[in-house]
């Protein structure tokens, strides 16, 4: 996002999902955040998957990067 001053603006995120959550995900899927503490966005918050989700043991990390 450029700002008037010339400088640009990376807006991203974590997100860690269950394995059954995360299973399909890759680099090319979006994820859309509609509740955050129980509040819903409005606008939601739109992301793209920076690089491939990390499987863990117990589930998957992602990096996001908002995308508009």
């Amino acid at each position: 996002q450029a700002r008037a001053s010339g400088t640009v603006t990376t807006i991203s995120a974590m997100l860690r999902l269950s394995l059954d959550d995360g299973d399909d995900l890759t680099e090319e899927d979006r994820i859309t955040v509609t509740h955050r503490n129980g509040e819903a966005l409005n606008p939601p918050l739109a992301y793209g998957i920076d690089g491939y989700p990390q499987r863990g043991p117990t589930g998957y990390t992602l990096r996001l990067v908002e995308v508009r």
